[in-house]
């Protein structure tokens, strides 16, 4: 289930934050991105089935629907910048949790990851939409969360030479 989305730079949002649960109702004016919402998990699923990322935008994954966009920069909030980023967290099926509380680091003491989150940074070009940055991490909502609003999170932390 999916339990956050975030978005950053990305048609009629700024940034969003949406924390979900288990129901959600979405109300809003015309115009005020509740389908823009709504599309952006199946707009990175159709990327990850898309065998260019382009055709994700562009072309129609379906007969009867419509391309994503005209441009490439339609993407982008207010037609300004040149990238666009998503977050998306998930909690963990209950055997996936089962099967990670036998692992190693269970044993040694840490919590059992619970959730995963998924990121994405995409640059657009008016030629080009190529991923950037791409994140894949599990955390347990025993431990410390991922802060809304902040990302990208799975970015290796420099700390003096090393990098965690």
């Amino acid at each position: 289930m999916i339990t956050r989305i975030e978005a950053y730079s990305y048609r009629c949002f700024p940034e969003l934050v949406v924390d979900l649960d288990r129901y959600h109702v979405l109300a809003g004016a015309n115009g005020a991105g509740k389908t823009t919402l709504l599309d952006i998990p199946v707009f990175i699923g159709d990327m990850v089935r898309a065998r260019r990322v382009v055709s994700a935008v562009l072309g129609r994954q379906e007969a009867r629907r419509a391309a994503r966009a005209s441009a490439l920069t339609d993407l982008l909030y207010k037609g300004h910048g040149d990238a666009i980023s998503f977050a998306l967290e998930a909690k963990l099926p209950p055997d996936v949790e089962a099967v990670l509380s036998e692992s190693s680091t269970a044993r040694l003491g840490r919590p059992v990851p619970t959730h995963l989150r998924y990121e994405l940074r995409l640059e657009v070009s008016p030629r080009d939409l190529r991923i950037a940055d791409e994140y894949l991490f599990l955390f347990s909502e025993a431990g410390p969360l991922p802060e809304a609003g902040t990302f990208p999170l799975g970015r290796p932390v420099k700390i003096g030479r090393a990098h965690v």
